[in-house]
């Protein structure tokens, strides 16, 4: 809170954004952080696209997606034990649209395998979770088919290394 005040009362400093995190159990809490001049509070623990998207809004000039290649390859998943098909739509070194007969939550795992769209046809292997999903129940992105918006979780290394290289990230 100190460290907060003082960055706020710098006229040189005073327009960097500052975020501060806590916990129900712990100071500070919303009031401190808004009182001491932070311009956000996020409780613990974090979602990360609510840490993600928080932080982005302070950086309006700037694009906040992620570098993504529209394509459409094909995608092995497997889900709840049952090995699948579907196609990716869109992919980012973070993630996915999987478009597929959507039967999965939000929250649950996947394991994907398919071939980027670069001139080898590299097969990335890596575990995913739905962030979202576009159901006959409940459409969260109008112009998406069925299926999963997919984040990628525990990339091993040599994964990263080529989703990094493919993007130029």
């Amino acid at each position: 809170l100190d460290c907060c005040r003082k960055l706020k009362s710098d006229a040189s400093l005073k327009d960097i954004p500052v975020v501060l995190i806590g916990d129900k159990a712990a100071l500070p809490g919303e009031d401190e952080a808004v009182a001491s001049g932070a311009n956000a509070y996020l409780e613990k623990p974090l979602d990360r696209r609510h840490f993600l998207g928080t932080g982005h809004s302070f950086l309006m000039s700037i694009d906040r997606r992620e570098p993504r290649q529209s394509c459409r390859i094909p995608v092995e998943f497997t889900c709840r034990g049952r090995r699948l098909q579907g196609h990716c739509l869109d992919v980012s070194s973070g993630g996915m649209f999987l478009e597929c007969s959507p039967t999965a939550l939000p929250g649950e795992k996947l394991k994907l395998k398919f071939s980027l769209p670069d001139g080898d046809q590299t097969v990335v292997d890596v575990d995913g979770n739905i962030a979202w999903s576009n159901t006959e129940e409940k459409i969260i992105k109008e112009n998406y088919p069925f299926g999963y918006g997919v984040e990628f979780v525990d990339i091993e290394e040599p994964v990263g290394v080529v989703l990094r290289r493919f993007f130029g990230t």
